[in-house]
């Protein structure tokens, strides 16, 4: 990190020299770093910015939020630490105070998921529509969404029910296209499926093949009658709408919102069918190695990190086990 950059120079004017710039550099203390934060999270939005134009409108004399996060302040300890790394290097100081400061731990989202019930809900609201096969897909295999968008029928294996992830979709807002790259960690990975929604993926791949035929049929009928035709792109990808084009990214996800809540499942993204897949493969018992290659984590760490609150429910069910093995 750079702690001269530009980005972080607005964090040394606003939150820490006014706090801490009194301070002569070789007398500055760890306490007093440490004072700081704690402050921080309490007081240290000073412009106001965490709430919305409502908000900021609403009567005087109304409680306002001046705390900041948790994350903020941590990345202020990582600016302050790296800028008072450099002045040790520099012979300027002889140790780093931000080395005896504990900073705050970074919050940990809380990734909202859906249930049985749920499920069947927002796939029957979605038949029909182009969201339809990524939703099932998202549901059953906890790809990333870029990574569904990339899908090509090459990577279908219907004779093991099985999908081969290699790449993913992504958006360049340079070139404002979409463009196919390797998956987040560099590693092609396989993911089982089950019977049922291959069976879906067989009968779509038909449909598929269907509605490009009736399109180029419909663009004869128009080119005879002198209307214009509707482009029918030939690819091999399976999330595509009837004329061959792949669904965008930032399609799937307005419109996946806006499935959400037509079905009543506020706060509910994309990305959360992926925390569904984890969340229900862990409580159905299945082994956290086994769901971190599914998701294509590059360590088990990091899926036992992100669903550390689906452990205690697994605790209580291995004690239940046990128990019932010397019962």
């Amino acid at each position: 990190m750079n702690s001269l950059s530009s980005y972080n120079i607005p964090r040394f004017n606003n939150h820490l020299i006014p706090h801490l710039g009194h301070h002569l550099l070789g007398k500055l203390q760890p306490l007093h770093i440490q004072e700081h934060y704690a402050w921080a999270l309490k007081n240290g939005r000073a412009d106001n910015k965490g709430n919305s134009k409502k908000k900021r409108k609403e009567e005087d004399n109304k409680e306002i939020d001046k705390s900041l996060s948790p994350t903020t302040v941590l990345y202020h300890h990582r600016v302050l630490h790296e800028a008072l790394k450099h002045a040790v290097e520099w012979q300027i100081i002889i140790r780093n105070p931000a080395e005896s400061v504990r900073p705050p731990r970074k919050a940990k989202p809380q990734h909202k998921t859906l249930d049985k019930p749920e499920i069947e809900v927002l796939l029957a609201e979605a038949r029909g529509t182009e969201l339809y096969i990524p939703i099932l897909l998202a549901i059953h295999t906890g790809m990333r969404r870029g990574e569904i968008m990339a899908l090509q029928w090459k990577d279908i294996d219907f004779r093991t029910d099985s999908i081969q992830v290699r790449q993913a979709l992504e958006w360049a807002p340079k070139e404002k296209v979409h463009k196919l790259k390797r998956t987040k960690n560099e590693k092609n990975r396989r993911v089982d499926v089950a019977f049922t929604a291959m069976e879906e993926l067989a009968a779509w791949k038909k449909e598929q093949k269907q509605l490009r035929v009736a399109t180029e049929k419909e663009n004869k009928k128009r080119q005879k009658e002198g209307r214009a035709v509707v482009p029918v792109e030939i690819n091999d990808f399976v999330c595509t709408w009837s004329d061959g084009r792949v669904v965008s990214l930032d399609r799937c996800t307005k419109e996946f919102i806006r499935l959400a809540q037509r079905c009543r499942l506020g706060g509910i993204t994309f990305h959360s069918l992926r925390h569904t897949h984890a969340t229900l493969m862990l409580q159905l018992g299945i082994h956290p190695k086994i769901v971190s290659e599914r998701l294509g984590h590059s360590d088990i760490k990091i899926t036992l990190d992100t669903y550390s609150h689906v452990i205690p429910s697994m605790q209580r069910e291995a004690a239940q086990k046990w128990n019932g093995y010397f019962g």
